[in-house]
């Protein structure tokens, strides 16, 4: 009992920091957690000690435990760690399911890049939720359960960081278009050197059009 509370109090605090809920810098108080889930501190402790090793929180023993902001080298790290374990993923996922199935999961999230496209202004409520499900879908089906993991996390920080920094900032319809584009190429076959080619490319062009919006950010 004590081990699945405190994974629930360590998954309710980090959506919570993803979401932006609980914002950088803010102070984390053990006791009030505590309080709030009807328990001791030992598990709320605990909880704590994965969010430092995930790094979502610093904790200063005998002083504070406060969320970590996002700085330039956190963006660095999870666009540098997405680069290299993407087309991983991808390629695993294709060479692991049928034709069938891949066509039946990808010609989903081709409409839905679609319909967004026809869109006269980007819903970016949608255009996160679609993009989330389909990089998702790869990370799940990948049939690694490590590298689902890592992918995972590497998602969990990319949402912190659009949620807190590039949140009201118009999205690029060629963002979308290069969803679609991708799409197409696993779709039609096409090799693994030219799929993965592409993903990369394209995760490039998102932090390249992430960081000309540089000057909005407070970093």
């Amino acid at each position: 009992m004590k081990n699945e509370l405190k994974y629930k109090i360590f998954e309710d605090l980090k959506i919570k920091i993803i979401n932006n809920e609980i914002k950088p810098n803010e102070i984390i108080n053990e006791r009030d957690i505590a309080s709030s889930f009807g328990t001791s501190t030992t598990p709320v402790k605990e909880a704590l000690f994965y969010l430092e090793y995930y790094n979502f929180i610093t904790i200063k023993p005998r002083k504070k435990i406060f969320v970590n902001e996002i700085d330039l080298k956190t963006i660095k790290d999870t666009f540098q760690m997405r680069v290299k374990l993407e087309p991983i993923i991808i390629d695993l996922t294709i060479k692991t399911h049928s034709k069938s199935f891949l066509a039946k999961s990808l010609l989903k999230f081709k409409n839905n890049f679609s319909e967004l496209l026809e869109l006269a202004e980007i819903n970016e409520t949608l255009f996160y939720k679609y993009d989330d499900e389909f990089h998702q879908f790869f990370s799940n089906n990948c049939g690694n359960q490590f590298f689902t993991n890592q992918m995972n996390l590497v998602y969990e920080n990319l949402t912190r960081i659009r949620k807190i920094l590039h949140h009201g900032i118009p999205k690029r319809k060629e963002n979308i278009e290069e969803h679609i584009n991708l799409l197409d190429l696993i779709l039609d076959g096409e090799p693994y050197e030219k799929i993965n080619s592409y993903s990369i490319e394209h995760i490039e062009n998102e932090l390249a059009d992430f960081f000309k919006d540089i000057n909005f950010f407070n970093l």
